[in-house]
């Protein structure tokens, strides 16, 4: 029986990901070589897995895409999977396989997105191939990312009943169906998001973080809520008692593409260098050096840009030294 650390998947990605010249325009696609353009893997789960593996973690990414294999897009997908050198396991699920188009530079917000809807008739089939798999793979921790509304039932596959090693990661589309995120919360152990996303379930996206916001998702029973904040920072609430973790400046600025995700890859990789596989094994100084070492991965990520590319165990590691020596001598 194969056993990994952890299980992620679905939403939009992992994606195809178009890296064109500088100045190209979507309008102008016909006037563009194809040994101009490059491709690599992309989204938020491929972001986790390549993170969690570059930090020394071995996991299985669940792959929501297209159902045609002869498509042209889903067997570059595979391709690019295969390269990755990422565990994985394709569910055919999608009218088509996603593509996004961003600039070569990276600096610039994507240009196109498509997102391919999920076809209804063939999610029940692939929820219940989730749901074995699960019962037949041990997996330390199960994470669901960028969730949509239309997800929830691959969402509760993966998840699943037992509580313990859950995570939800969802986007902002999630947290305005309260319905919806209501009833995934009530499957989750821990709430990893960023700030936008957190409050938009309180319809407060202008407002601060309140203690009663965590309050009502502990009350649903979750254990642990994490809230990224860019520059200001990471938060984090365990049974109701708050925790603020810095934005250290370590590198220079590049781009902040992936930034959250490797935020959760740090946050995740220290728990289980710790030995911490469920929210029942959680201790104080486990939340504490895993924030500060999610930190540092997200600080150091943000300088690295490049598809997949960011900090290695080895650099977290020597970053943290050299904090902690600074701290003593301060």
């Amino acid at each position: 029986m194969s056993s990994y650390a952890f299980a992620a998947g679905f939403s939009v990605h992992p994606e195809i990901v178009v890296v064109y010249p500088d100045g190209f325009h979507e309008s102008s696609v016909n006037k563009v070589s194809a040994k101009d353009l490059s491709f690599r893997l992309g989204g938020t789960s491929a972001n986790l897995a390549h993170a969690m593996k570059s930090l020394g973690h071995e996991g299985l990414l669940l792959v929501a895409s297209g159902v045609n294999p002869t498509d042209m897009r889903t067997y570059l997908l595979e391709r690019l999977l295969a390269d990755s050198g990422l565990r994985y396991s394709m569910l055919p699920v999608r009218e088509e396989t996603s593509v996004s188009m961003i600039p070569i530079n990276g600096i610039r917000n994507h240009v196109v997105t498509s997102k391919r809807p999920l076809l209804a008739e063939a999610v029940p089939a692939i929820a219940e191939q989730v749901r074995a798999t699960r019962s037949e793979i041990g997996w330390k921790w199960r994470i669901v990312t960028s969730c949509l509304p239309t997800e929830i039932l691959l969402a509760e596959a993966l998840l699943g009943e037992n509580k313990g090693n859950r995570i939800l990661n969802p986007r902002a589309e999630l947290m305005e169906d309260k319905d919806t995120t209501h009833r995934l919360l009530q499957r989750t152990d821990i709430l990893v998001c960023n700030e936008h996303e957190f409050l938009t379930y309180f319809d407060a996206t202008r407002e601060e973080i309140q203690g009663s916001q965590f309050a009502a998702i502990h009350n649903l029973g979750v254990t642990m809520i994490a809230v990224t904040r860019d520059s200001r920072g990471s938060l984090i609430s365990w049974h109701g008692d708050v925790f603020e973790f810095p934005a250290p400046q370590l590198v220079p600025f590049v781009h902040e593409v992936g930034a959250g995700d490797w935020w959760l890859g740090g946050f995740l990789s220290s728990l289980i260098d710790q030995q911490v596989y469920t929210v029942f094994d959680l201790k104080q100084q486990a939340i504490e050096w895993a924030g500060v070492s999610a930190s540092v991965t997200a600080a150091l990520k943000v300088g690295q840009y490049g598809g997949g590319s960011g900090p290695s165990k080895v650099a977290v590691q020597t970053t943290l030294a050299v904090i902690a020596a600074t701290t003593r001598a301060g």
